[in-house]
């Protein structure tokens, strides 16, 4: 069995030259201030207890999509990957991440066109299958709030011709579609 050296400076810990916050739980749990070195099963609960207060003080901020956390924790500790991953599942399987209700939350609250939001959920990891599940799920309260945006932005492009019009809010993802059923509408 594999040994670490450590050193602790209360409740910060340094290992393999990286530093770290620990709870005061797992110091006297395991005995930390007794010690010098770290048996590899110690080095284990320390590092996912530090992971899982990580990614707690993320979740504590916004919702996150489990790829986008699990990107987020790896650019943090980057070697201890396979922690992350079961980390992450035991969250899912607690409910602190839910990749559905992330992405029904993000379609109902964010004010874009229809194709900007499939393009920013897909950027953040989410599953393309869900977020077509999802937008069929709210395709009325999303074809309402569609129009709406495209009247927003007519606004601020309303000097202009009609042709400048179309082109701006195609531009911001809009399809011509909608957008000539809301200037047939608004006329």
């Amino acid at each position: 069995m594999k040994r670490k050296k450590f050193s602790l400076k209360r409740n910060k810990i340094i290992i393999d030259e990286n530093e770290y916050y620990i709870s005061n739980d797992i110091i006297y749990e395991l005995n930390l201030t007794k010690k010098e070195f770290i048996s590899e099963e110690e080095y284990k609960i320390i590092m996912k207890s530090i992971i899982k207060s990580r990614a707690f003080y993320y979740l504590s901020k916004r919702d996150y999509l489990k790829k986008e956390l699990k990107y987020k924790l790896e650019s943090k500790f980057l070697i201890e990957k396979n922690f992350i991953d079961e980390i992450l599942d035991e969250f899912e399987k607690q409910g602190y991440i839910e990749d559905r209700s992330f992405i029904k939350n993000y379609i109902k609250n964010k004010n874009a066109s229809i194709e900007k939001i499939k393009y920013e959920l897909s950027i953040k990891g989410a599953d393309k299958k869900i977020i077509e599940e999802e937008l069929k799920e709210l395709r009325e309260e999303i074809k309402d709030k569609e129009y709406e945006n495209i009247r927003k932005n007519l606004r601020k492009v309303k000097n202009r011709e009609k042709n400048k019009q179309i082109e701006y809010l195609m531009r911001k993802g809009f399809k011509y579609e909608d957008i000539k059923i809301v200037l047939k509408e608004d006329r």
